[in-house]
């Protein structure tokens, strides 16, 4: 063909739109998800921008075939920059949707290798088809341009074939919506480039690229605006703690409360006075939606951090007060400055329980200097929690093992011991359960905690036993969120046969449930070990919701009775009275009864007076490394 025939077909009003719609996109996501992170969105905004580049190539060929055609070289490279550009930004696409349907982690990065490899092979193919002839070339004055045997459309095929297995053969990984609105679209986008290429035209062709981008925006990135306050949704606010940690920038938070009750939203007032205010006072702020009725304001601070904590202050203190009981509405507002610990949502989350759980109503303040510092010590210890879950390794030297001696009232001798967690980590020390069991709890790791433990007391168990000590069993606490884990019994008989110790030697303590749930969880899980001949006791009685009929289906072996309750009965003679006869009772059924809170020679009289078996206390001992509980012991 002659060069003119090159386009013949082709209009430069597809590629100028195509063009302009990129720029247009470039710009929202630079004001509404700017700072979106999650499925690898970086590799769709660099797509746009390489489709973007390779429409511009596109006209610059039209402009060349059209007004310098014998720059031959020219030709060539702009038709070489404009397929090379939308092959890269398909590769990015589908990486992009290979992520999305959740193909394995194990082989993604095999897979992205191998479409790299197909990728760049059709990109150089393109470029060498002058020399291959095969593709578009120039030969004896002529132009070539295959319609359908060239590398740019072979390439083409190989990434939407690949697609379409995506979105087929893991249909079931992809919401249902998605799946099906991925598939008309790309029916669509094929369906032009196959009427373009037998049309020997691409007019549309850089469209085609684009089209797919844009309904990835749309179905999976769409983060509009509350139009009342102008705030994001939760996941732009993450989206905005790790691009805030990651240049390394300083933010002060604000937190509103506010008590909306019945209501779905806040009254139109409100919501625009919220708007007004953070758009006119700060800058450089940013108001995100956390959950129904809690807004938190991101403010990016630059200048000195007094002038940033005065402006604070007064807006905290002086402005939004007044809204909200303009409102009559019940609120808490805190400020949160200088806390560049806050590496992601959760650990904002952490501190927002915290700090707003210890608030009155219809108050407002900014943390203090000495908060700021417990807030980044829970969170550094959060993070060495979920450090030692993540090693998985049950020698852990964070995890500490300590132990109270128990004396045995028949025998007048040390023969048993409750062991005790410690977590000991590099920046605060030791630890104490007080602080750490709750949030190992809520952080789900727990039990991994509690193996850590059982597999360091079952070592010096074994130890003791070696060297001839005497020592009947040993109590290990346990939380009733890990008895709810099927693998239970399980991994602490793994263990105990492990360090090859006697089951008999090691003993569950529990602290028995108000739920009927974990009243049957707790028998089942009883029932299970008491079969080896682990011994079970019946922690903290007295305190919680322990009746004798539970007590007894469950089948424990020892009953401890709560310091508190022995507390309580030192001073009032009905408490004891009452104490005397429940120790009666369950000695009548065959239990054991220990007490523990034992703290003077008062006290142990009271227990010797209720036939205790075992006593416990700071009278005999405080909680001593496991190292040292031989100095306790008999040989």
């Amino acid at each position: 063909m002659r060069i003119e025939d090159l386009i013949s077909t082709y209009s430069y009003a597809g590629d100028i739109i195509s063009a302009i719609t990129c720029f247009v996109l470039l710009v929202l996501i630079r004001q509404a998800l700017f700072f979106t992170t999650e499925n690898d969105f970086r590799q769709v905004s660099k797509a746009i921008r390489i489709v973007m580049v390779g429409a511009l190539a596109n006209i610059a060929f039209a402009l060349v075939v059209t007004y310098m055609p014998s720059f031959t070289t020219f030709v060539f490279l702009t038709r070489d920059v404009y397929h090379s550009c939308l092959l890269w930004a398909l590769f990015l696409f589908t990486i992009y949707m290979t992520k999305l349907v959740g193909f394995p982690a194990n082989k993604f990065n095999t897979l992205r290798d191998i479409m790299g490899i197909i990728v760049n092979i059709g990109v150089i193919a393109d470029i060498l088809s002058p020399i291959t002839k095969i593709g578009f070339y120039k030969n004896d004055g002529l132009w070539y341009d295959s319609t359908y045997v060239k590398p740019f459309t072979v390439t083409y095929i190989i990434c939407m074939v690949f697609i379409a297995y995506l979105l087929l053969g893991y249909r079931k990984r992809l919401i249902k919506q998605l799946r099906i609105t991925f598939i008309i679209v790309e029916l669509v986008v094929a369906a032009v480039m196959i009427v373009e290429n037998t049309m020997d035209s691409n007019t549309f062709t850089t469209s085609t690229f684009l089209i797919p981008i844009i309904a990835v925006l749309i179905l999976v990135h769409s983060k509009p605006f509350d139009l009342i306050t102008g705030s994001m949704d939760k996941n732009a606010l993450a989206s905005f703690i790790k691009h805030a940690n990651k240049r390394e920038r300083n933010v002060d938070y604000v937190i509103l409360e506010i008590r909306l009750g019945d209501m779905r939203e806040l009254p139109l007032g409100l919501g625009r006075i919220l708007y007004t205010t953070w758009q006119t006072y700060f800058k450089n702020a940013m108001l995100f939606n956390y959950e129904k009725g809690i807004y938190v304001m991101a403010i990016r601070r630059h200048g000195a951090s007094d002038a940033a904590k005065a402006r604070l202050y007064s807006l905290v203190q002086e402005e939004l007060p007044i809204y909200y009981r303009d409102y009559m509405l019940d609120y808490k507002i805190l400020a949160l400055h200088d806390v560049d610990f806050v590496k992601n949502l959760d650990q904002l989350k952490d501190i927002m329980t915290y700090a707003l759980g210890r608030m009155d109503y219809n108050t407002s303040r900014i943390a203090t200097e000495d908060e700021i510092e417990r807030y980044s010590k829970m969170e550094y210890i959060v993070e060495q929690l979920q450090d030692i879950a993540e090693k998985s390794d049950l020698n852990d030297s964070r995890v500490k093992v300590y132990c109270q001696p128990v004396k045995n009232m028949h025998t007048g001798v040390f023969d048993t011991a409750e062991a005790l967690m410690r977590i000991e980590i590099p920046k605060y020390g030791m630890i104490y359960p007080d602080v750490f069991i709750k949030i190992a709890e809520q952080k789900k790791i727990i039990h991994f905690l509690s193996r850590i433990i059982v597999n360091k007391t079952c070592k010096a168990l074994r130890q003791l036993l070696d060297d001839g000590y005497k020592i009947e069993r040993m109590s290990i606490n346990f939380s009733l969120d890990e008895l709810r884990d099927s693998n239970f019994c399980s991994n602490i008989i793994d263990i105990i046969h492990e360090n090859n110790v006697p089951e008999e030697r090691i003993a569950i303590e529990l602290t028995e449930g108000q739920s009927d749930s974990d009243y049957e969880i707790i028998h089942d899980r009883i029932s299970a070990l008491k079969k080896y001949g682990i011994k079970f006791y019946l922690d903290d009685f007295g305190t919680g919701y322990s009746n004798f009929e539970r007590v007894m289906k469950l089948g424990m072996d020892v009953v401890k009775i709560d310091r508190s309750m022995l507390i309580y009965s030192l001073g009032d003679k009905r408490a004891w009275y009452i104490m005397k006869h429940f120790a009666g009772a369950f000695k009548e059924l065959g239990y054991e009864i220990l007490f523990e809170g034992v703290e003077s020679e008062e006290l142990e009289d009271l227990c010797v007076d209720c036939d205790a078996d075992y006593l416990q206390g700071y009278k005999f001992s405080k909680p001593i490394p496991v190292e040292e509980l031989w100095k306790y012991l008999e040989r």
